[in-house]
């Protein structure tokens, strides 16, 4: 990646400023502020590899682009909205309110061509009207008076008048019911997609969340830059460079004021502390409040939705006892028109049998005519009736379609709302996972550099350590082994002899038959050889407890501290550890991978600042 120019103030800017359009095409900044704000983002570290950074970010880009085109596919082309004629009543209408439908509905029936009207039932402004009003396709197909004659489910059929009289109903509720359709296509608007309101504020949330953080890291960056000041100020202060090698200043008091300048630090540091926790006392006492609150609505909008649900069930049971009467007293109006026909017939009855004893001479004929007139008003009477019932029936029916129409309607917001919420949830998901890597890294990164600048305080230079008799404990000590650092005393390489000195003496090279042993050879028997000999001062390790009641001497004291200082040729040119750079750029590339993920603007923009900080140290280790 290319460096981008100098400015006077030492660092450097980028040869394009980042946008946030480019990597986020959703979440584009809307105001001057914000935009500022972009382009003073820039990174921790020198990108070196941008492959997995823009991967990262496609990834999150995916996840906006998904969850934006599933929520605007529909929205994308909708349909033209008729202009509103007229205002829309909030009932479902069930008969035509003007003549001029009846008329045009009349003309479509009376048309000779069966296509028209159904090619005007299958079109979509049609299907939204037979759903609004609850009516059926099958209700409008026309019928033929023969379809009347035989009685439904029945063996015999009807006299021609009962047939008439039903195909003229059929008729005239096909009329009115095209009638219906047709005013309610004409005066009902078509319904607009729903407003993705809900998607656009979380939206704007998640927006808001990014821009806070950002806000945050330019403030971290900023403590960065005061560290690293403070950092540089104080190698100035106790710290002297001699041929490339940093050395400290000689002060008798240097030490005094190092721990003067931690305490304060730490000071500061849980004064921060403190100020945080009741700050999140405050949040939680807050907190606590407004769950009392919610916890009071709560309890009220319960009582409320009990006192409601009493209500409605008392209003149920008044409809029913509503309903149960009006079916006795239906059952009793039946009762008295049986009761009125059979009278009727047994007062016919009578009167023929008055007339063949009164006026013999009236004829069978005249009885049968006027028996057959009695019993065609009767029929044409309960005909009229289940007619009546019929058509109500229908209308429950109709009722009961639209009410399963809005419900299936409803099943499907439900269902695309939830469908939306889950989308949401993945974006957000997504960007709460990458904020916390973000925050962890920060986290991480940030201990890091107070760690490091711990040990460039008090680690002690080449030739700075001395004997620290203070320092050491003295008298018994408590361990599970016995001490390693202690100096073992072992033989001189003057106090042996050399091999083959007493036992090679001897051997000979064949077989002897000594009688007795010489007097030497049982004088070296008894000594151990070089390599024979146990030495009781060496440290042996043993698994149980072990207690040193000794007292160390100053000569001790000192090999021991000795043994463990490095010698000059191990001190690196830095102040840290001899294993610790590999770590440093370990830790760097991790961090600076993660850490940069949201920041990198384009695949076209190729390049993110340093900071100060770490780039005096990497000045230091060149």
């Amino acid at each position: 990646m290319e460096r981008g120019e100098e400015q006077p103030g030492g660092r450097s800017t980028p040869s394009a400023p980042l946008r946030a359009a480019t990597s986020l095409p959703t979440l584009e900044p809307r105001g001057r502020d914000t935009a500022d704000l972009l382009h003073k983002v820039h990174g921790f570290y020198c990108v070196k590899n941008e492959d997995d950074l823009r991967e990262c970010m496609e990834g999150l880009n995916t996840l906006f682009s998904r969850a934006v085109d599933m929520e605007m596919d529909e929205a994308e082309s909708p349909k033209p909205a008729k202009p509103k004629k007229a205002p829309r009543s909030t009932a479902t209408p069930r008969s035509p309110r003007s003549a001029a439908y009846l008329a045009q509905a009349t003309e479509i029936l009376a048309s000779e061509d069966p296509a028209l009207l159904i090619s005007l039932l299958d079109s979509p402004d049609m299907t939204r009207a037979l759903n609004i009003t609850g009516i059926r396709k099958e209700d409008l197909k026309p019928k033929t008076r023969e379809h009347f004659l035989k009685e439904r489910h029945r063996a015999w059929h009807v006299p021609v008048e009962i047939a008439a009289m039903r195909f003229k109903h059929h008729e005239k509720a096909r009329r009115n019911s095209l009638a219906l359709l047709l005013q309610v296509l004409e005066t009902d608007e078509t319904p607009q997609p729903d407003p993705v309101k809900d998607f656009d504020r979380e939206l704007d949330h998640e927006r808001h969340l990014l821009e806070e953080m950002i806000r945050g890291r330019l403030r971290y960056e900023k403590i960065l830059e005061k560290e690293a000041e403070m950092i540089r100020r104080k190698r100035d202060k106790f710290l002297v460079q001699e041929n490339g090698v940093f050395h400290r200043k000689a002060d008798e008091s240097r030490l005094a004021e190092l721990k003067d300048h931690m305490h304060k630090e730490r000071g500061e540091a849980n004064r921060a502390k403190m100020e945080r926790v009741q700050q999140q006392r405050r949040l939680l006492e807050q907190t606590r409040q407004l769950n009392a609150e919610a916890r009071h609505r709560f309890e009220q909008s319960r009582s409320a939705n009990t006192k409601k649900e009493k209500h409605d069930r008392l209003k149920q049971k008044q409809l029913l006892d509503e309903d149960r009467e009006r079916r006795r007293l239906q059952v009793a109006e039946d009762a008295k028109e049986s009761d009125r026909q059979r009278r009727e017939l047994i007062e016919l009855a009578v009167q023929e049998k008055v007339s063949s004893i009164v006026a013999p001479d009236l004829t069978e004929a005249y009885l049968q005519e006027k028996r057959s007139l009695t019993l065609r008003k009767n029929l044409i009477a309960k005909e009229h009736k289940r007619l009546s019932q019929q058509e109500r029936e229908i209308t429950v029916q109709r009722m009961k379609n639209i009410q399963a129409h809005k419900k299936e309607e409803a099943a499907k917001k439900i269902q695309a709302t939830y469908q939306r919420v889950d989308n949401l949830k993945e974006v957000r998901r997504a960007i709460l996972q990458e904020r916390n890597r973000i925050h962890v890294l920060t986290r991480s990164r940030k201990a890091h550099c107070r760690g490091l600048r711990d040990e460039m305080d008090l680690l002690p230079g080449p030739g700075e350590y001395n004997v620290r008799w203070a320092e050491k404990p003295r008298g018994g000590c408590i361990g599970h082994a016995s001490a390693h650092d202690a100096v073992q005393a072992t033989p001189g390489p003057g106090a042996y002899e050399y091999n083959g000195s007493i036992a090679d003496e001897g051997r000979n090279s064949g077989p002897t038959f000594p009688k007795s042993r010489a007097l030497a050879t049982l004088e070296a028997s008894i000594g151990p050889g070089p390599g024979q000999y146990i030495d009781p001062l060496a440290p042996a390790k043993s698994l149980g407890p072990s207690f040193s009641l000794a007292t160390l001497s100053p000569l001790e004291l000192s090999l021991r501290h000795a043994a463990e200082l490095p010698a000059p040729c191990d001190y690196s040119t830095t102040t840290g550890t001899p294993g610790y750079a590999k770590a440093t750029k370990d830790f760097k590339r991790s961090l600076h991978a993660m850490t940069t993920s949201y920041l990198v603007a384009s695949k076209d923009k190729e390049e993110i600042m340093i900071d100060k900080d770490v780039h005096a140290l990497e000045t230091v280790e060149s």
